[in-house]
């Protein structure tokens, strides 16, 4: 079931005018009445189920920064209301809220678990919703942050295969910023892939299989072999063309040849980290956002002072809603004995009064 702008219209204003009805006005009456419910902050948007929506809703980083500040672990909160708040973010194409609660550890797959799950108001996926705004920041953030685009039918299915799906969503649907935001992501020889498989979609094109992926890669060769199948043949010819491969096959896409990497995941973490703090020594606090992005990707755990070193970055650089983010992060993970702590405190006061 799609919606139409109009009807998410009205949809979403009953929403805000039933739901948003218990918000605290400000950091200090959020404070006060976390302490009265016991000083958990965990605790409070769970009982309150509705809060985490309604701060979504109304882009209140303000309020979102005060529940860090009282020691919120956003990654412990029941998935279906962290979903539901991310998932809101992105139709109100709210950058700041959504950017805020994935930096402090919002998992992006309980939003796309909460989307599949739900039965109404034909709720899309995070990134289909993106791509459907066609907003470059929407897509790019959601990709820094691992999103994809699946449903039950096709759960079986790799990152890959549904990355490419989402890619061919973007192209088919004309949604340039998107399919830019893709190719600005790293994903440029994908898109290069899915638009070389473009003649065989048109000629496969007026399928109706593939459920929810019948907006997505399903209806390529859906009218033929049905939905599930035409949408891994699709796929698979997709993975094919990126790899050289001339006869994808229907049951086992071919997987794009991995290159030999120079550096283990580690000894690049470490390298990364040795840079972080010479550029932290030297003041190029700018310079070193991006590498801060490579690190985050990697597969293998950070150490908690990584959060602090990036969040002092943001903070140096006038972005103190994503330093305040990243130093609560690193505050409520640290020692206050630990290198950083002190240091962290103060940089939080000082964005607070930026």
């Amino acid at each position: 079931m799609s919606m139409s702008k109009a009807a998410f219209v009205v949809i979403s204003s009953i929403l805000f005018l039933s739901a948003c009805t218990s918000l605290p006005a400000n950091k200090e009456a959020l404070s006060r009445s976390i302490t009265a419910a016991g000083g958990d902050a965990n605790a409070y948007v769970t009982k309150n189920s509705d809060t985490l929506f309604e701060i979504a809703y109304n882009n209140r980083t303000d309020l979102y920064q005060e529940l860090l500040a009282q020691g919120l672990k956003i990654e412990q909160v029941p998935y279906n209301l962290v979903g539901h708040a991310l998932v809101w973010a992105n139709y109100q194409q709210h950058h700041d809220i959504l950017e805020m609660m994935l930096e402090s550890g919002a998992p992006i797959s309980a939003g796309e678990r909460w989307s599949v799950e739900t039965t109404v108001y034909g709720v899309k996926q995070p990134l289909s919703i993106a791509i459907g705004h066609d907003d470059t920041r929407l897509v790019q953030t959601l990709l820094k942050h691992g999103a994809s685009v699946t449903n039950k039918k096709q759960a079986s299915l790799s990152y890959d295969q549904r990355i490419y799906a989402a890619i061919q969503e973007a192209i088919k649907n004309n949604r340039n910023n998107a399919v830019q935001a893709f190719k600005a992501a790293g994903f440029g020889k994908q898109v290069a892939a899915v638009y070389k498989q473009m003649p065989t979609q048109a000629a496969s094109n007026g399928g109706s299989g593939g459920g929810l992926f019948g907006s997505l890669a399903g209806a390529a060769l859906g009218a033929t072999v049905g939905g599930d199948l035409g949408n891994v043949l699709m796929l698979s010819a997709a993975e094919a063309a990126l790899t050289g491969d001339d006869e994808p096959t229907q049951t086992a896409p071919v997987q794009p040849k991995q290159k030999v990497e120079e550096q283990s995941p580690e000894q690049k973490r470490d390298d990364l980290m040795s840079r972080v703090k010479e550029m932290m020594f030297k003041g190029a606090y700018a310079e070193s956002l991006p590498l801060f992005a490579e690190l985050d990707s990697l597969p293998v755990p950070l150490d908690p002072e990584v959060n602090f070193y990036w969040g002092k970055a943001f903070v140096e650089t006038k972005q103190a809603d994503k330093g305040l983010a990243k130093l609560y992060r690193y505050v409520q993970s640290a020692d206050e004995k630990a290198p950083h702590y002190q240091e962290a405190q103060s940089l939080i006061s000082r964005a607070k009064a930026m």
